[in-house]
């Protein structure tokens, strides 16, 4: 294929996660192929802007700001000028507004608030008003479809994020794209700083156990504290589980909460599974009492190398996530050899798991990731044998030249279809 001007579009928090790397891997690639590559980014904070002849009222930015910053990057992107790219590829949602004949949408998700995640909102009261939620979810994906309808190729993570393609958009135009890892794995939203290289896995409390025979220590887990990601999970697993030292790492804007859950629990308190999670964190669970000190040991900083550490001495590493579009966490624990964890309603963490038999799958209740935990403590050989299950799969099917080959495929199909 002859050398191309690529435009690569996306939004821009400021944050560098998992998805960033794995654009920035793209762009490298891509240029690495002869392709002139630009990279043009929309800022996620930019002010309300004047959307399909709408004024936003400052009653509807305080009441659905993320529809207003939906509907104004929408708008932004739509106006790209990208007649001199060759190619354009998209990437988070809404930059599949882009307009381009030759169009390849790296689509990992919708924005799910206003999809698959529309009625969840609303049963946790994440949403104050739910018919309000309900209507401008309808004009969203009123508002996305002409976008995601002129998308030439999508490439897709998982069977889950290619169903929601189906169920909303009737989308056919998928190829899958297993993102691989480079020389280390992929931190997800965990900023650079230090933890204890050699963590014997001590919760705050001060608990500790003694290593295991082959050095796995600890049980982990490693996300953002968003939702659904259901951290709140892990964190009551870790109290039914007093002989095994709990680390979580990563940050987020429930973790603080998160943290005011571990140390309810610590004073022998129980909370039902649905409640824990699926809730507005506002103070609208209540925690009585004078709080203890909590088991887990939370970690909001640390390098790559302590954390392929920590992945490679886990007993377990649990991603307790609803619905999850792909799972990187995921990746980089089975390139580890360490078993998973995972919930039946997981997505593609359950996706993958079945498919290649890289741990256990179990219902969405604290107790039940406890007793997978405490199982694979128990059964090392089920343990190891998991592990190399997932190690394998990881060598085989997550690499990064099956994922450019994958790439390469997409292009050949919209240049020749240009």
């Amino acid at each position: 294929m002859k050398p191309q001007q690529i435009a690569i579009v996306k939004p821009d928090s400021g944050v560098i996660g998992g998805f960033e790397r794995v654009v920035q891997r793209v762009a490298r690639w891509l240029r690495s192929q002869g392709h002139v590559v630009r990279v043009l980014t929309v800022r996620t904070d930019t002010a309300p802007d004047v959307a399909f002849g709408l004024v936003p009222t400052r009653a509807l930015e305080r009441a659905a700001p993320e529809y207003i910053t939906h509907m104004t990057q929408l708008a932004a992107f739509r106006r790209l000028d990208l007649r001199d790219a060759d190619v354009v590829i998209s990437t988070q949602p809404p930059s599949q507004a882009v307009r381009h004949d030759r169009h390849i949408a790296l689509f990992y998700h919708h924005d799910r608030i206003f999809y698959d995640l529309e009625e969840l909102m609303i049963s946790s009261g994440s949403v104050d008003d739910p018919e309000l939620h309900r209507e401008l979810s309808a004009l969203v994906r009123e508002a996305d479809a002409p976008g995601l309808a002129g998308v030439s190729q999508f490439l897709v993570p998982s069977q889950t994020v290619r169903e929601r393609l189906r169920k909303f958009n009737r989308v056919q135009r998928v190829l899958p794209f297993y993102a691989g890892l480079g020389h280390a794995p992929i931190a997800l939203d965990v900023a650079s700083g230090s933890a204890p290289t050699g963590t014997s896995g001590s919760g705050a409390s001060g608990s500790s156990g003694e290593p295991a025979e082959n050095g796995r220590r600890h049980v982990l887990c490693v996300s953002r504290h968003e939702f659904p990601k259901r951290t709140e999970l892990f964190v009551a697993a870790a109290h039914q589980l007093p002989e095994v030292p709990a680390i979580c790492v990563g940050t987020g804007n429930r973790l603080s909460f998160v943290q005011r859950i571990d140390r309810h629990l610590d004073r022998g308190a129980t909370i039902a599974a649905e409640e824990l999670w699926c809730r507005e964190p506002a103070g609208r669970l209540p925690l009585p009492g004078r709080p203890g000190s909590g088991r887990v040991l939370f970690l909001t900083h640390t390098t790559g190398r302590e954390l392929d550490e920590l992945y490679a001495t886990a007993l377990c590493v649990v991603a307790p996530a609803y619905d999850e579009d792909y799972g990187l966490t995921a990746i980089e624990a089975m390139s580890a050899g360490t078993p998973l964890v995972v919930c039946d309603d997981g997505g593609s963490l359950a996706e993958l798991v079945k498919e290649t038999g890289a741990g256990l799958v179990v219902p969405p209740e604290h107790v039940a990731i406890g007793d997978a935990v405490r199982r694979l403590s128990y059964d090392r050989v089920l343990s190891a044998r998991l592990g190399d299950y997932g190690r394998a799969a990881v060598q085989h099917r997550f690499t990064w030249p099956r994922a450019f080959d994958q790439l390469q495929s997409a292009l050949g199909r919209v240049t020749l279809s240009g």
